[in-house]
């Protein structure tokens, strides 16, 4: 029988915003994009109807960190690879370990914000409180495991 697999990469594949960052059990619910496009591991608020989600917005309730679903290309706006497209619906982790992208500089342990006008993640605690703290240290514009409770 000839060999299935010859080559291995030597680590894992690095992390992406929206990815579950482990194996923990996680909750997250389905609600239907009502923004032009939500890209994966962002903010995500209450939209204008019940089961819907718009990206961070003033003033709207914070709902969840949109996941990533890379192997459902129906979920993907035309042209981008990593956002949900108005209408379809989107994955939202409600609780559970997600990976984001930090604004700002973050710390383990630190609680985590957001800026309603951009949806920026950070530890900036005059913005608007999401139910988590960061899991990871990391610097601005990297990577970071965002813990939902």
């Amino acid at each position: 029988m000839p060999a299935v697999q010859t080559v291995y990469q030597e680590a894992p594949s690095p992390a992406y915003a929206g990815m579950r960052a482990n194996q923990e059990p996680h909750v997250a619910i389905s609600r239907v994009v009502a923004s032009p496009s939500i890209p994966f591991g962002v903010p995500v608020c209450q939209g204008p109807g019940d089961d819907q989600v718009v990206v961070a917005t003033a003033g709207a309730v914070f709902r969840g960190i949109s996941m990533a679903d890379p192997v459902n290309p129906a979920t993907l706006t035309a042209g981008q690879t990593n956002a949900y497209a108005q209408g379809r619906t989107a994955a939202v982790m409600t609780k559970g370990v997600v990976w984001v992208v930090a604004f700002a500089a973050v710390t383990a342990g630190e609680p985590a914000f957001f800026d309603p006008a951009t949806g920026a993640l950070s530890g900036d605690n005059t913005k608007s409180a999401t139910n988590g703290v960061f899991d990871s240290a990391a610097a601005a514009g990297a990577l970071a495991k965002l813990r939902l409770n």
